[in-house]
């Protein structure tokens, strides 16, 4: 990556990262309302929302399990693999005759082209895990909005809300209207700071040369989290996403110069 993909990718990054602080520092208006409109407009309890937050308990646990599964499991092997790959093409670039018995041994026991089946397989089982990934989080991210919708009142740009005065101590309610689906959602982590680790990650030479696609995935994930579900960003995200996944084998320059494609 030259000095000018370096550049132009720094401005788009601060440039998503300053609209979406803008938008989270909409001003909001309160109007005060009973505790009566308070309590009506909330749904917390329902059977619907209880079950709902069971099954993303549940979703949660699929998620972290199939984590497992790629980062304790299948990358190790691929790790393996790939390096009993790389010293059978060291072996082979010498004279046969030259071999020492141990070097004909390990050759015989695991050939380039069997090493090169196992390795597309579990690419394909990685693929397969995180293409599962996507789903499950999708299906998450819909049964959050809809609590978001059971608790909240029923438009996109407002919610209640309750406090109590810090000298009486007195409950207080109001109506915010606000831009509400446009902020990060309660686990996401806070925008700004995953902005401004995202482009660390992207315009750190010494990421360019070492960082591992897995890596990025993850900051990836993290920074899609940390944006508002209705967000078009979240999309350029997931595509750029999807792209990594797809090309496992995409070398790193390929791969960074793929988030200034997702956001031209």
């Amino acid at each position: 990556m030259d000095f000018t993909d370096e550049k132009h990718i720094t401005k788009l990054l601060a440039d998503q990262v300053k609209k979406q602080e803008h938008d989270r520092k909409a001003q909001a208006a309160h109007v005060p309302i009973s505790r009566a409109e308070y309590l009506a407009s909330k749904q917390s309890n329902c059977p619907e929302t209880e079950k709902l937050r069971l099954e993303i308990a549940d979703l949660k646990e699929d998620l972290q399990a199939a984590d497992d599964v790629i980062n304790d499991d299948l990358i190790p092997k691929l790790q393996t693999k790939r390096a009993a790959l790389k010293r059978c093409r060291e072996i082979e670039a010498e004279e046969t005759d030259k071999w020492s018995d141990e070097d004909a041994s390990f050759y015989q026991k695991e050939t380039p082209e069997e090493l090169k089946r196992d390795i597309a397989a579990l690419e394909h089982e990685k693929l397969a895990k995180y293409s599962y990934k996507s789903t499950v989080t999708k299906y998450m991210k819909e049964k959050v909005a809809r609590i978001f919708e059971l608790e909240h009142t029923d438009t996109e740009n407002t919610t209640t809300k309750a406090t109590k005065d810090p000298v009486t101590g007195e409950a207080k309610y109001a109506l915010i209207c606000v831009g509400t689906r446009n902020l990060p959602q309660p686990d996401g982590e806070g925008l700004v700071e995953m902005g401004r680790e995202f482009r660390q990650f992207c315009c750190s030479t010494a990421t360019q040369r070492t960082f591992l696609k897995d890596d990025l995935l993850k900051l990836l994930t993290r920074y899609q989290n940390a944006m508002g579900p209705e967000l078009t960003e979240r999309k350029v995200t997931e595509r750029i996403k999807d792209t990594l996944i797809n090309n496992p084998d995409m070398p790193r320059r390929e791969a960074l110069m793929s988030l200034q494609v997702g956001n031209s």
